[in-house]
């Protein structure tokens, strides 16, 4: 399980397999979800990050309603 983060739960007994998945859209990772310490019933989704893969946009910032970079941090 060298290749997933430290929270998300092995899977088996030798736990050389996480419990966990990305669902990816055209290459770009859309959502991850796997049990942590506190069990919960959903995952979000990244609505820019869809709508970019959808549009097919060439910049993640076209997809975002209020686009921050470097130069414009607050809202």
């Amino acid at each position: 399980m060298t290749g997933r983060p430290f929270y998300t739960a092995p899977r088996g007994a030798d736990g050389a397999a996480a419990n966990s998945f990305d669902l990816l859209f055209g290459g770009v990772e859309i959502t991850t979800r796997g049990p942590k310490a506190a069990p919960s019933g959903g995952f979000a989704i990244g609505l820019e990050r869809l709508t970019a893969q959808i549009l097919e946009l060439p910049n993640l910032r076209q997809a975002m309603l209020y686009p921050r970079d470097r130069h414009k941090l607050p809202p």
